[in-house]
């Protein structure tokens, strides 16, 4: 097992659910993901953010700047192509997420053991009495 103690890591909230699986002992090899464990030698420690900033533990970006993620300067002119890099890196894992949420591509995938939910047993939609009170 592991010994106890802090981790150090960068990450974001796409990083929870491989990182729960993978403490609970839940093989997800399989699965469809965008993050990866936070314990794992292999987890990336670039996190994105919506709005194409982006903090890392050599680096960081926001508002269109780059800095160094350990002193917070402003980075030099010999590390903005290493910057730039980041930069991409980003910007492509945010054209996938949108390819698989605005193109609903999740709908194309059935893994093994799992049942759809029916959704004409949900109602999705205020009753009418309770739209009439918000209006």
């Amino acid at each position: 097992g592991m010994e106890g103690g802090v981790n150090h890591e960068y990450g974001g909230q796409i990083d929870l659910l491989p990182t729960v699986l993978h403490l609970l002992g839940i093989e997800n090899k399989d699965n469809i993901q965008f993050g990866t464990d936070l314990l794992s030698e292999e987890h990336d420690e670039i996190v994105p953010f919506r709005n194409g900033d982006f903090a890392s533990p050599e680096i960081t970006s926001t508002g269109g700047k780059f800095y160094d993620s350990k002193t917070g300067e402003l980075l030099d002119e010999n590390r903005l192509e290493e910057a730039e890099k980041y930069k991409l890196n980003v910007e492509q894992k945010l054209k996938l997420s949108d390819k698989v949420v605005n193109g609903d591509l999740l709908r194309f995938y059935t893994p093994e053991g799992f049942e759809p939910v029916d959704r004409s047993k949900y109602q999705y939609k205020l009753n009418e009495s309770a739209e009439n009170q918000n209006a």
